[in-house]
Order: C-alpha cells, then structure tokens, then sequence
C-alpha cells in the first residue's frame, strides 16, 4: 500500500475532512501490513498516526479503534528490507516509540488506547518474548557474540532508553495510582517491570522518580494480581541498580498528595470487609457510649478513659494503608493483616522496648521517606501470604518478597572497603561522595529493619526459621507447623529466613539489635542452626539440641541437608559475635569441633573453620560476651573443648585438601597467639589478618600480604626487641602448651618440609601461614622454641629463605630475627650451611641484602648510594637483570619493593639486609658479615676475617640440646 497516498489522504485540502476515507484507509494499511511494518517505512507510520491521534483528541468519532489497531500492528516486529536496515535505521525505531510515549502524557486519550500502547511496549521491551533468563551483566550491543535473539532484546532495551519513552510510563503510572486506576496501574507496572530487566533502563526508572509511586503498588492484598508484580519490579531494581534504589528509598520522601488518599479504598478483600465493618461498629458502639457518659460526673470521666482505650486497641478503621503512620504518628502496617502477630506480636513488634533505657522510638508525625510504609506494607503481604497462602504462586510470591526484604537490608556479611588515603582534590571529591553513599546505605538497612520489626516480619521469620524442627508448637497468626514441607519452596524459605534474620541483626541500630537479639536468644535460632551442623545427634551437647538435629536429618534429604549445613553454618559466621554466649550455652564449639572431626565433605570443613577462625578474631559487640572473659574467651573456650588436638589431627592427613588445611594453619595460629603487647605480636596479627584473604585469591593475597608486611615490619621493629620469654598466663599460653604436647613443634617442621618442596615459582598463601604458625605457636614459648631448633627447624627456616619464592622473604626473615632475639638459637644459627654452595647463614642474608638493592636501585655498581634522601627508595629502576618470572608476578617490582622512607617505611624482604648493608658499608672481599648478639640480647651485624669461626653465643649445639631435653622433660 503506498503510504504517500494516505498521506496524502490525510493532509489533502478537498480530503482532510473526509473521515469515513480515513477510517478505511487505515484497516486497509493494517491489513496489507498484518506482519508488520518495515523499518524504512516507519517515518511515514508515524506521520499517519499522529494524524489519527489528532483527530482522536479532536473528538472525531470513530477513530478509536483504527488507532488501537494501528499500535497492535506497530507492535509486531520490524521488518528489515535490507541487511543493514537494524543498524542504519535505528533512528526511525527510536523516533516511533517517542510518539508513542505522548499517549502516556497527553491528557485526553482513551484507557483503552494506553493499554494497547503498553501491552505494545511489554512486547518490545521483552525482544518478542525473547527476553535472555540471565543478564546479570550485560555487555554492550556490540560486543554481545549470540543469536539474534538476545541481539534484538538488548537493541530494544537500547532503543527504550535512548527514546525517552521511559518517562511518559512513569508519569502516567503516577497519574494511574492518583487517580486509583488498578487496570492502567497493573498495565503500567508490567511495562516497568519489563523495562527493568535493563540495568540502564533500571537507573533510567529511578531518575524518572518511580520511587514516587512505587510504595502504592504494595497497597492491595497478596491474592491481587498487582502485588506480584509490584514486587518483581522491586526486586528487578534491587538486582540491577542495586545502590540507586537503596539510596532512593531512604531519600524518597513519603507522598503526602491525594494518591495516599485514595489508595486506602484500593484494597477490598472480602475477608478485610469484614474485619474493616466489624471494627467500625466496634468504634461507633464505643463511641456513642462515650457520649451517654460526657457530663455524668468523675465515674463517667473514667468511662471515657476507657473508651479512648478501646478506640487505640481497634485502631482506626478509616486508616489509609499505605499513608505510613498510624493514631498518633505511631507507624503501622499498611493493612489489616498487621495484626497477625498474635500475642507475641505485641511484646515483639511495635510494643517491643529495648534492654537500654534509650529503647524507645521518639513518635514522630510524619515518615521522613517511603521506607518506613514500604517496610510495613511488605512485612504486612508476608505476614498474611504465610497465614493464608497454600497455593504455589502464593508460596512463590512468599519466597519473592523474603528476597526484596533480603535484598533491601543488604548482606550479613558487610565488607566496605575503607577509601585510600588521596592527594587529587578530585579523588578526594569522589571518596567523600562514597563515604556519603555508604552511610546512606547503612541508614536504608537500619531504617527498614527497625520498621519490619516493627511490624512483626523477623517474628514471622523466626517462626519459620525454627520450626518444626525444634518441636515449637503451632504459633497463632504466626505460621501452621502443617504448612511448612520439605517441598522446593518451603525449602527455600527457610534459608531466606535464616540469611534475612541474621542480616537484620547485622544491620540493625543498636536500640533495634537489642530486641532483635533477644527474639533470636527466646525463639531459639542458634540451637536450630547448630541441630542442621551436627552430624552426630547422639553425642550433641545437650538433649533439646540432639532432639532437634534428630529431627532434622529424619526431615529432609540428604542432598537438602547438604545444602542445609551450608547455609546453616554460613549464618553462624556472621550471628556468633553478635551473640556469643548464647552459642557457648548451646554448644556451638563442641558441635563444630566434632563435625570436623566426622564431616568428610571438604567444603563444610572450611566452613566451620573459617566460622571458628572469625569468632576468635573478631571481637564480640555484645554485652552478653562478658561472661566468656572468666573462661578465657573464645580461645580458652576452643582449647579446653579439644580444638588443637582436632587442628593437629587434620593437618597430619595428608588426604585432606589444602584448602582445609590451610583454614585449619589460620585457626591454630589465631588460638595460640598471645596478647597484642610486643612488636611480634604485632606483626603476627598482620599477618594474620592478611593469610585470612589469601582464600579468596592466592597469588594476589601473597602479593598483598608481602606488600603489606614490607611496609609496615620496620615501624613495628622499632618498638623494642622480641625478649621469646614466656608471656604472662592466658588461654593462649594454655594452648601453647597443648600444641606442644600433642606433637605440633613436629607437625610445624613437616609442614616446613612440604613448602619447602613446593613449586618456588609462585608465591604460596599456605607457605605464609606455616610461618604465621611458627610466629604464633613456637616463638612465644620457651620450650616450643627449644624443641623447634633440636629438631633443626631453623636450618629448615633457612633452607626456605634460601630456595622459596622471593614473596615469602619478608615474612620469613621477620620471624627469623624473632627467634634469633633468643641467644641460644646463635649457634644453630651460625652453623647452618647451604645444601647447594654451602656458604653460611650470613652470606646467605648478605645475598638477600644484595638482591633487594638490585631490585630497588639503591646504590650503583660502585657501592654509592643512589638516593642520598632516601636511600631506601633508591631510583625505582632495577640495576641488575632479575628473573622475569619474579617480575610476572610482581614480588620485585621496584614499586612494590623499593618503598621505604627515612621515617621509618622499610622494605620487607631487604629490612635486615639493608641494615647490615648500612652498618658494613663497601667492604673488601676478604671480609664477611657475621651476626653477633648484644649484650642488650639484640643481634647486630659485624665484619669478620673470611674462614674465622668467631661463635655468637657461649652455648653449644650439644648444650643446647641438652637444655632442650630438659625443658621437654619438664613440659
């Protein structure tokens, strides 16, 4: 059909009245064009439309339908005439969908024609119901190597976000929820909640202020088709912009326009019908006795106390459900449903008080931001969806809104990167805007936690998290235990309840971390978590937990209970510091320990281990963990429950994997290491610190770890030097004495061997915790040190330093100076020689000294010092060829070496070798540098005739092997 000739049609001055023609001549041009219409032609399609649409609003009868039909037709797929119509007319597609967009914002069109406008714009946006099931990430257009179906969605997504379409959907949403359209609301929703698949087109709804009108979706009950998909728009924001969202509900503030007035009308179940009506004649029977008693004296005043009582316990029946507060500027649930609670609602949720005296929420008049009512109205569809919902897209829409509430109160196990220190005033800028946004995330977890619980969801989730395998009998309002199965959806709420309850905990403001804590201490959540870790229910600590891990294992699958104790242990990572005691009452560390010992699946042992490691590190932030001091922490606690005869036991089988072993190497050094007092503790704790990130990623944790250390091992030195007496009595000492007794100094030196072994070309994270290890088990102790250098653990020490990777030098010549303070650890010292050219120990650091100048330029061929300032900064630029394969994976980088300043920032690796470097200066090659002890029971360096056998300490090798025996004895 030729489109100039409609046009023509159209615009012709004997023709532009004639309607019925034009009527005609739009079905013909639907029906030649019944596939769709070609890319090349849209410019025309869109003249014809906007003509029609003119005529629309002019009143013209008939043309409303022949417009509905012209946007089913627009909604087909684009016809491309040649191979490059996709690309080079991409503008047409884009210009068409704009036009569209004014059906949204123009007043005066039609309901009908909007529904057909956005049902075309669903199936656009989805690429013709092609939409990809993953995009986590998507790549650019053209960078995407996949059929043309993914291809065309991701132009569509594109095309949507380029033609400003985008803001026409949200106005006329607002408009929609104004005016309490639910038919153009639900259309409208579906065109966002398409839309949003796009991370773009998700921030594009959010600069359009979507957030505006996006609490008011929620206002209907679950069974109404406009809650499943309010809340998978949410969730498609919460996945794909993931922190403009968050930001935006904090920011948002709360409406306060007649769309809040209106929508208290929108939700008309038929059971909250009557609810509504029999509160309202509740109301209007207290009320009118309330004015039979005005005037009849002081009994009468008393009657109407009681009567304003009534009238706060029923509530008030004309409450908006979404207006965000209740009577009196308190904030309540969003619906009738509110009340589900039952009577431990009352003592749990909005009348909950804190444990400390500043518990109480000030009443305020008005919410701040939506999020306050968003929370109620979500905890609200939960509550109700629980109670009542037995169908699979109630249980679904169940499970749906957990993860929104997940999603919004953010992970329970925080990590915000501290910014790095800037010089750029623009840097500095942006850490600032990053602070900001940060503490705007936080403030979004704690609001919306401190509302939910307000509105009973943790109670409900607690519920759910606890039963039935705790025996709880059924809880009225709360949950039926009948309802909950071993079917995949009930499965799965009960790893969201768990992750949502310990994340609220995590994120809650301490007023709400008080009750919310207490809730998880009476509702019993560590003995439930603990019941899905124990592997053995007949020797769990006591019987309400073996009855509860019974129960458990007769309840589910074994691959489900596999999943389980995953994520039941996952939750105790991050819910034991906050509530040590009660896992200490339960007994987390006995059942923990005891699946070590029986589990046989790797990735639970690692688990339990990095679990056990971060509750010894961490410090508790409850009060509840004061008591734990008199047992020694949770150190003391471990080792007298057995934890290094477990840790040695594992690391002496040789059939478990690394992984397990080096979590096992992190947790023996962390019980053992003794108070923060001396400089190497300190420096054992940063090492410490840096093996636990080497889980995540070995080479750039080595990378990291040595850096680190390299900077920092020279200001912690000048503190004072490592005495190696025994420290003063704790649990750490206690456990010292039980790693020497069960065979650890052995097990240390074995461990040494296996590293020794090891592949020397990449730095190893296992290899930097055996020496964290030796740093925090054998130095500390007298007699572990004594036994260790018998069995000749510092020539294996040495042999290290002298074949590992050069990433490890830092760590191991740090600790050698630590055992080297001990003057009886000289002689063995002193007679080491090398396995392959048989030079000593001195030389062997002299050659380490020399390698590090190389690396760093420090001085020049001739012995002068190239930076005179700073010399340990040297010139940046290597002066010597080094292996590339060191320089692969940066361990001698001249920026990542040469980094030391005169205040005291010193090289790792070359600190005691550019010591010895500074007091021997260039020497001749008859003499060799010699460490000798002080009389201050330090060690220094001092030149020496080449060939003389000048001893640093008075004792023998045979007498300190007797002194050894002795001390054994004595242990």
């Amino acid at each position: 059909m030729d489109l100039d000739k409609v046009i023509a049609l159209f615009t012709g001055k004997n023709s532009q009245e004639l309607y019925e023609r034009h009527l005609a001549a739009i079905e013909r041009l639907c029906q030649s064009n019944a596939t769709g219409f070609a890319i090349k032609d849209l410019p025309k399609v869109q003249q014809i439309l906007e003509i029609t649409l003119r005529l629309l609003l002019k009143g013209v009868p008939g043309f409303l339908q022949p417009a509905v039909g012209l946007i089913k037709v627009l909604s087909k797929p684009y016809i491309k005439k040649t191979a490059t119509d996709e690309f080079r007319l991409l503008g047409n597609i884009s210009n068409i969908l704009a036009c569209i967009g004014q059906i949204f914002t123009t007043p005066g069109y039609p309901v009908e024609l909007q529904l057909a406008t956005s049902e075309l714009l669903i199936i656009f946006a989805s690429g013709y119901g092609q939409r990809p099931s993953l995009l986590d990430k998507v790549p650019p257009v053209e960078q995407i190597e996949c059929g043309a179906s993914a291809r065309q969605y991701h132009t569509n997504q594109m095309l949507i976000n380029s033609s400003g379409v985008l803001t026409a959907v949200v106005k006329s949403l607002g408009a929609a929820v104004s005016a309490g359209d639910e038919v153009l609301m639900m259309s409208l929703s579906l065109v966002a909640s398409q839309i949003s698949y796009f991370p773009e087109n998700a921030n594009a709804l959010l600069d359009a202020g979507l957030l505006h009108s996006l609490p008011h979706l929620f206002a209907y009950d679950y069974r109404h088709p406009l809650t499943p998909v309010a809340v998978q728009l949410l969730w498609n924001l919460l996945d794909f912009a993931a922190v403009a969202t968050r930001v935006g509900l904090v920011t948002t503030p709360a409406s306060q326009g007649p769309a809040s007035q209106t929508l208290g009308t929108t939700r008309r179940g038929k059971q909250e019908d009557a609810q509504r009506s029999s509160v309202q004649n509740t109301q209007e029977e207290a009320q009118q006795q309330q004015q039979q008693q005005q005037g009849e004296g002081q009994q009468g005043e008393g009657q109407q106390e009681e009567c304003r009582e009534q009238n706060k316990r029923v509530g008030d029946p004309t409450r908006e459900p979404m207006a965000g507060t209740g009577r009196e500027g308190e904030q309540t649930a969003p619906s009738g449903n509110a009340d589900l609670g039952g009577s431990q609602g009352a003592t749990f949720g909005r009348g909950a008080r804190s444990r400390s005296p500043t518990g109480m929420r000030p009443p305020s008049s008005q919410p701040t931001s939506i999020l306050p009512g968003l929370a109620h109205s979500l905890a609200s569809l939960f509550l109700s969806d629980l109670l009542y919902g037995f169908r699979t897209i109630d249980k679904e829409l169940r499970n749906d809104l957990v993860v929104v509430c997940s999603l919004i109160i953010g992970s329970d196990h925080p990590e915000l990167p501290s910014p790095n220190p800037t010089t750029n005033s623009t840097q500095s800028t942006k850490q600032a805007d990053l602070r900001e946004q940060a503490e705007l995330l936080r403030l979004c977890s704690m609001e919306f936690v401190g509302a939910a619980r307000e509105a009973g969801l943790f109670e409900a989730l607690l519920a759910v998290a606890t039963s039935p395998e705790l025996g709880l009998p059924e809880h009225e309002g709360l949950v039926k235990a009948w309802a909950l199965s071993t079917e995949e959806l009930d499965y799965e709420l009960k790893q969201l309840a768990w992750k949502t309850v310990v994340a609220g905990c995590v994120h809650a403001s301490p007023d709400d971390a008080w009750i919310l804590l207490d809730a998880v201490r009476a509702w019993a959540l560590v003995r439930a978590l603990l019941a899905f870790v124990e592997e053995v229910p007949e020797a769990a600590p006591h019987a309400n937990l073996a009855s509860a891990a019974l129960a458990a294992q007769r309840r589910w699958s074994p691959d489900q209970l596999d999943a389980l104790r995953a994520a039941a242990l996952a939750r105790l990572h991050a819910l034991a510091p906050l509530c040590p005691e009660v896992y200490v009452e339960e007994g987390g560390p006995e059942v923990l320990l005891r699946s070590l010992s029986t589990s046989v699946h790797s990735a639970h042992m690692e688990g339990a281990l990095r679990h056990l490691h971060h509750l010894v590190v961490s410090k508790p932030s409850s009060t509840w963990a004061s008591s734990l001091v008199g047992d020694g922490g949770m150190e003391g606690i471990l080792g007298a429950a057995g934890a290094v005869s477990v840790l040695l036991m594992l690391l002496q089988d040789g059939s478990r994997p690394e992984g397990v072993r080096h979590c096992c190497l992190l947790l023996l050094a962390a019980l053992c290491r003794t108070g923060s007092g001396s400089t190497g503790t300190q420096v054992r704790n940063m090492i410490g610190e840096a093996n636990i990130q080497s889980q995540r990623s070995s080479f750039t944790s080595a990378q990291h770890t040595n850096q680190h250390l390299g900077n920092s091992l020279s200001s912690t030195r000048n503190s004072g030097p490592v005495t190696g007496r025994e420290a003063s009595p704790s649990p750490a000492n206690s456990n010292l004495r039980r790693f020497r007794h069960e065979g650890g100094v052995a097990m240390v030196l074995s461990q040494l061997a296996r590293c020794e072994s090891a592949d020397r070309t990449l730095p190893s994270p296992y290899t930097v915790a055996v020496l964290d290890v030796i740093w925090a088990c054998v130095v500390p102790d007298r007699k572990n040190t004594a036994r260790f250098l018998v069995e000749d653990g510092l020539d294996a020490l040495l042999s290290l330093l002298e074949i590992g990777n050069r990433g490890h030098r830092a760590v191991g010549l740090s600790l050698l100076a630590d055992i080297l303070s001990n003057p009886r650890s000289h002689s063995f010292f002193h007679e080491w020689r090398s396995h392959q050219d048989q030079s000593t120990a001195a030389h062997l650091l002299l050659r380490i000294w020399k390698e590090e100048d190389n690396a760093g330029g420090i001085s020049d061929k001739q012995g002068v010092l190239s930076n005179t300032a700073l010399p340990l900064r040297g010139t940046g630029k290597p002066e010597a060829w080094i292996a590339p394969e060191s320089l692969s994976y940066g361990t001698l980088l001249p920026g990542a070496t040469a980094s030391g300043t005169l205040k005291g920032k010193q090289t790792g690796a070359g600190h005691l070798g550019a010591t010895m470097h500074e007091q021997l200066g260039a020497t001749a090659s008859p003499l060799v540098g010699a460490l000798v002890p002080t009389l201050e029971g330090g060690f220094t360096a001092k030149l020496v005739p080449a060939g003389s056998t000048q001893q640093g300490s008075t004792l023998s090798r045979e007498q300190a092997q007797g002194v050894a025996g002795a001390a054994g004895g004595a242990g």
